[in-house]
């Protein structure tokens, strides 16, 4: 599929809120959102199914409160193949 666009990420009292702008000519069924470590890799925090419209939310993220983040979405398709990622820090 295509590399998903991340539109926005908030922080919210629940944790971070991102939302992914679908793209029309992609594949995606699923996100992969993951989160940039200490350590200097990624885990994955949740999967989320794309949803109806133009936008999917995912909400209650975790979140470091001192500092900032970096979120990594990947779109997957229904062969559970995996797009480029896209990234953005929350700060």
């Amino acid at each position: 599929p295509k590399k998903p666009i991340i539109h926005s990420v908030k922080k919210t009292a629940d944790g971070a809120v991102l939302q992914i702008q679908h793209d029309p000519r992609s594949t995606a069924s699923y996100y992969a959102v993951y989160r940039l470590t200490h350590k200097g890799s990624y885990e994955l925090l949740q999967t989320v199914r794309k949803e109806k419209g133009s936008m999917t939310s995912v909400k209650g993220l975790s979140m470091n409160q001192k500092k900032s983040d970096t979120y990594k979405v990947t779109a997957l398709n229904r062969l559970h193949q995996e797009s480029k990622p896209s990234t953005k820090t929350m700060k």
